[in-house]
């Protein structure tokens, strides 16, 4: 055997004959490392899913804030379409429909939430305390038979509101309950 300096300038031994069989003690840690391999794959095997499922919540959770604040938007656009109507009747140059006009407002500002059928944005219009009109799908939501009442509000505040479903079931997992509906409003004062 040789002695050879590292580079601490400790004296370390190398053997240039041949290489000594590992000792038992040796041959033991050895076998208990290749053990600590198969218990990391079980251990990530038990998180992965929690994991997953906590990843799916976020997801979820990021899907249901856009399509609410997308709904907040639309809604409001169809409370500035219904102030901005003329409060004079149709054939002084108001239009015939005002819930149309809210309609196309609020389609027009939708993004991606469906307008039309029984899973799309739902609209009803309220003059002050009168009955509402609605709730319609946003898509063919008329009011041409009460259009007189609607722009006969004057000073009476006209609520437009929004409803849309939440959509939170994803892969199995429900995050939120069945029949959740998000509800948006906007009220404004036609002049």
């Amino acid at each position: 055997m040789k002695r050879e300096n590292d580079l601490r300038g400790q004296a370390a031994a190398s053997s240039t004959t041949g290489a000594e069989s590992p000792s038992p003690a040796k041959k033991h840690r050895a076998w208990l490392n290749s053990c600590d391999r198969g218990q990391s794959i079980v251990e990530f095997a038990l998180v992965i899913p929690v994991l997953l499922a906590i990843l799916l919540a976020i997801f979820e959770l990021g899907i249901f804030l856009l399509n609410y604040q997308t709904l907040t938007q639309a809604v409001n656009q169809g409370g500035v379409a219904i102030q901005q109507l003329s409060a004079l009747p149709a054939s002084s140059g108001g239009t015939s429909d005002p819930c149309a006009s809210v309609a196309t407002a609020v389609i027009g500002s939708a993004g991606n939430l469906q307008t039309a059928g029984t899973n799309g944005i739902q609209l009803t219009l309220q003059v002050g305390a009168n009955s509402p009109v609605g709730p319609s799908a946003a898509a063919g939501f008329s009011c041409q038979d009460q259009a007189s009442a609607v722009q006969a509000g004057g000073t009476l505040p006209i609520t437009v509101t929004g409803t849309y479903p939440c959509f939170a079931a994803g892969y199995g997992f429900k995050f939120l309950p069945a029949g959740c509906q998000m509800k948006a409003k906007a009220q404004e004062l036609m002049q």
